[in-house]
């Protein structure tokens, strides 16, 4: 008697965890949901860009008309280029006139 017992405790609580898992499994598709709606209506990626100033660098680059990657003519790899640090792999696509020492 006592096994069966230990055997209907132990399919019970089964059950029970069988239940919570997909009772879990519910909450979490709806609150997946309901980020991605609060992601979209409270406009999230515009919060990051004015936290993170990249919006204040486009509307500057915009006013401005320039572009900085645009203008700079293009590195060109050579074996004297290749072993330069990155500071000075920078430095040697610029015009001689604009490089700081």
């Amino acid at each position: 008697m006592t096994e069966e017992l230990m055997i209907q405790n132990f399919e019970s609580r089964c059950c029970l965890y069988e239940k919570i898992c997909l009772y879990c499994g519910i909450a979490a598709v709806i609150f997946l949901v309901l980020a991605i709606i609060l992601f979209v209506t409270l406009h999230i990626p515009q919060v990051f860009g004015e936290f993170t100033g990249r919006t204040a660098r486009r509307a500057v680059r915009r006013m401005t008309g320039s572009k900085r990657q645009r203008d700079r003519p293009p590195v060109t790899f050579t074996a004297e280029t290749a072993a330069l640090p990155q500071e000075e792999m920078e430095t040697a696509a610029l015009p001689r006139e604009e490089i700081k020492i």
